[in-house]
This record gives structure tokens, sequence and C-alpha cells, in this order.
């Protein structure tokens, strides 16, 4: 049996052989209350390579169960997250043989979930919605790292162990558009190689799986996006 922890999540991994060859690799775990203990329904989960490519994204049934078949012997990410709980780390599961079973217990710390109301704003005007340094900043206080978007600063643990911006990627959402706009400062960087830009000077980080989900001022689809429907946008703010 081996046991496998970080940030919070905890992941228990047990070996299963059956006297007849399996055809694929298999992940089965649950997603678990890590105050009561109890299975999360309809949580999500992603198994994603290293690197961030996605390989598969279920939910949980109603007991917070789930079963994930790979065609490849090659270790995985694996991650939880449900509404009301805050979003776990990744989960490294390594699977050796195509004769293997892994079985993972994935645990969720309940979140705060407030819904007060709406506030519109004028989003031409408001600096959430600026691509300046001011408007990182601000959107990285109000942010919920949530949904498709993250907003990152130095001192959240995704940036503070990185030693390069793909390092960061790693732990970002993997369902992402087949094309993405890096920005440095608000200005567009289209032959960046972001995978090894450094993070010594970088105060921030923020990621749109979408660009519809990005401030209005990166969104712009240029290359090598120009030909795109969709992409996904990353702006890296340097330090000031």
């Amino acid at each position: 049996m081996r046991w496998s922890s970080r940030f919070g999540v905890l992941a228990v991994a047990a070996l299963l052989t059956t006297a007849e060859p399996a055809s694929a690799q298999s992940i089965r775990g649950k997603v678990l209350d890590a105050g009561q203990g109890g299975g999360i329904p309809a949580a999500d989960v992603v198994v994603s390579r290293p690197g961030g490519r996605l390989v598969a994204r279920v939910r949980t049934d109603s007991t917070g169960a789930f079963v994930v078949r790979l065609d490849e012997a090659e270790g995985v990410w694996v991650r939880a997250s449900a509404l009301g709980y805050t979003p776990g780390d990744s989960s490294w599961v390594s699977l050796e043989s195509v004769t293997e079973m892994v079985e993972v217990e994935l645990r969720l710390a309940p979140g705060p979930l407030e819904i007060e109301g709406f506030t519109i704003v004028a989003r031409g005007l408001d600096l959430r919605h600026r691509a300046t340094f001011a408007g990182f900043l601000d959107r990285h206080e109000t942010a919920l790292d949530v949904g498709s978007a993250r907003v990152l600063s130095i001192d959240d643990p995704e940036m503070a162990t990185a030693g390069n911006v793909g390092d960061v990627l790693k732990w970002l959402p993997t369902e992402r558009a087949g094309c993405t706009v890096v920005y440095v400062d608000g200005i567009a960087q289209p032959n960046l190689d972001v995978q090894r830009f450094v993070m010594q000077g970088v105060a921030g980080i923020e990621f749109y799986v979408t660009q519809m989900d990005a401030p209005l001022e990166l969104r712009d689809g240029g290359p090598p996006c120009q030909r795109a429907l969709d992409w996904t946008v990353l702006a890296l703010w340097r330090t000031r």
C-alpha cells in the first residue's frame, strides 16, 4: 500500500492484480469531506498528464465515488473540487503496468459559500477589468479560485515553490483551449517560451481557460491565435 499526501489532499493507493490481464489501467476512488468523512456527490475530478494535458474529467456519484479508465501505464495527477469546498491540491498517482488498478481517496476541506446578491459595475472604468498592474492587484484581492479562472500572486503556494511558469501551469485547470495568448505586463508576447519563463521578478499570474472570462483588454486573439474561435489567456505581471 502506498500513501501520498500534498497540501491537504490525502491519496491512498493500493495495487490490485487480477488473474487475467486488463485492457486498461483504472483509477477508482472517492472524494470525501475532510471534516465529516462522508462522500461528496457531484464533485469534479480531473486527471492530467505531466505538463497539464487533460486525460479525463468525471463527476462523483451520490456516494462520492468515481472511476477513470486509462489507456497507458503512466503516472498522472488527480485533482478534486466541489462547490462549497476549498479546492484540493493535485495528488500524484503512478500506474506502472497494464494490470494495475489504483484506489484513491481525495479529501476536501469545507470552504465558505456566501451569496449576498449581485453588483453591476462599469467594466470600462473598473480596475478589475483593466490590463494594468493595479487591475491585477484588484482582481487578486476579489478573485475566487473556482471555475476556469485563476489569479495568483507570489504569496500563493502555486507560485511560492515554482522555478518557472511551467511549474505553475501544472496546478492550473487542464481543460484548456487549443491555443494560448500570452501577455507580459498587459502586452501580448506571441513568441515567448512561457514554459521556461523563470519566476524571478514575476509578481503575479492570471489564467483564463477561455478569453471570454478574461478582462476586456486581455481578449485580443492576435498571433498565434488570430484564426482560432476560442483561446486560453495567460497573463504574467512583473514585480513593480
